[in-house]
C-alpha cells in the first residue's frame, strides 16, 4: 500500500494520519488480514489532534494493524507515543513490532541478514554471565499490546513477522519458537531472500498510458486509489486475504535501501 507520489499529489507531504486511517478502514472491507504500518509514529499532530484521534480509532475498529515501537540498540529503551491521542495507539494496534533493517544494515547500506525478532544479546545481570537475554513484551515495558496474555514471554516481533502472525492466528511464543528451532539461537537470524522484481503497471484501474509501469519486488497499491476506490480486479485479488504494509515509495520521501535487483529499493519492501 504506496504512499506514492501520486498520492502526495493530493494530500502533500508529511501524510496527515487522517488519511491512514481511511486506508486502514478501507483496507478492512476489502478483506486485507493484517497491515504493517512501516511509518514512525511517535510525536502527536499539535495542529490537528483530530486526525490522530481518527487514525487511532480506525485501527482500533480494524483491529488487524501492526504499529511500530523505536528500540535503542545500546540501552534497549523503548521509543512510543506519550501524547495526545496517539498515546492509544500501542493499546489499538492488534500488535507492535520494530522497524526491521535498522540492526543489519551493513556499512556499504545493503541488508543482506534479516531478525524475524529482535536479537538477544549478553545478560547484564550478575551472576548470569554466558546467558542471553531476550526483549519480551514484558521487559519492553509494553503491557498495553492486546497480546499481553499470550505474548508477554515473546521477544518483541519483527516488522516482517508481526503481520504474520496477526493474519495466522498464531500466537507469538509459537511463532518465535519454531523460529528459534530454524535459525541461530541467540539471534534469529537468516540471510535475506530477496523476491525478484516485476514490472507492472502504475494506477491499473485507470491509467491508459501503457509505459507507465514501476519496477518492484511487491506490488505497489497507491493509499489514494484505495481511498477513492479506483482499483483493477488485480489489485482487489491481491489484497483480499492477504497482508499489506503502509510505507513510502514516493521520491525522496522513502528510506532507500540497496538490493540485488536495484540500486534503490523502498525500505518498505526489505
Amino acid at each position: 500500500t504506496a504512499i506514492d507520489d501520486y498520492t502526495l499529489e493530493k494530500y502533500g507531504w508529511p501524510v496527515k494520519r487522517r488519511i491512514y486511517g481511511e486506508a486502514i478502514l478501507k483496507l478492512k472491507k476489502l478483506g486485507v488480514k493484517a497491515v504493517g504500518m512501516d511509518v514512525l509514529l511517535f510525536e502527536a499532530d499539535k495542529t490537528d489532534p483530530a486526525s490522530d484521534k481518527f487514525f487511532v480509532d480506525a485501527v482500533e475498529k480494524a483491529g488487524n494493524v501492526v504499529g511500530l515501537v523505536g528500540v535503542d540498540q545500546t540501552t534497549w529503551g523503548i521509543q512510543k507515543p506519550e501524547e495526545g491521542p496517539l498515546k492509544g495507539l500501542v493499546k489499538a494496534s492488534a500488535l507492535v513490532a520494530y522497524p526491521n533493517v535498522d540492526i543489519t544494515k551493513d556499512a556499504d547500506g545493503q541488508v543482506r541478514r534479516y531478525n524475524s525478532f529482535y536479537p538477544t544479546r549478553a545478560s547484564t545481570k550478575s551472576g548470569s554471565e554466558g546467558a542471553e537475554e531476550f526483549l519480551s513484551y514484558s521487559v519492553a515495558g509494553l503491557k498495553d499490546v492486546k497480546c499481553w496474555a499470550d505474548c508477554k514471554n515473546a521477544t518483541l516481533s519483527s516488522l516482517g513477522m508481526a503481520p504474520y502472525i496477526v493474519a495466522s492466528g498464531t500466537p507469538s511464543l509459537t511463532v518465535e519458537q519454531v523460529n528459534m528451532s530454524e535459525v541461530a539461537f541467540d539471534r534469529f537470524e537468516r540471510e535475506l531472500n530477496y523476491r525478484y522484481i516485476v514490472s507492472r503497471r502504475v494506477n491499473p484501474a485507470w491509467n491508459k498510458d501503457p509505459d507507465k509501469k514501476v519496477i518492484s519486488s511487491f506490488r505497489h497499491i497507491s493509499i489514494r486509489d484505495i481511498i477513492e476506490d479506483k482499483l483493477a480486479p488485480e489489485e482487489r485479488a491481491a489484497l483480499k486475504g492477504g497482508i499489506t504494509y503502509i510505507g513510502s515509495t514516493a521520491t525522496g520521501a522513502f528510506d532507500h535501501v540497496p538490493s540485488p535487483f536495484l540500486p534503490q529499493l523502498p525500505g518498505v519492501e526489505v
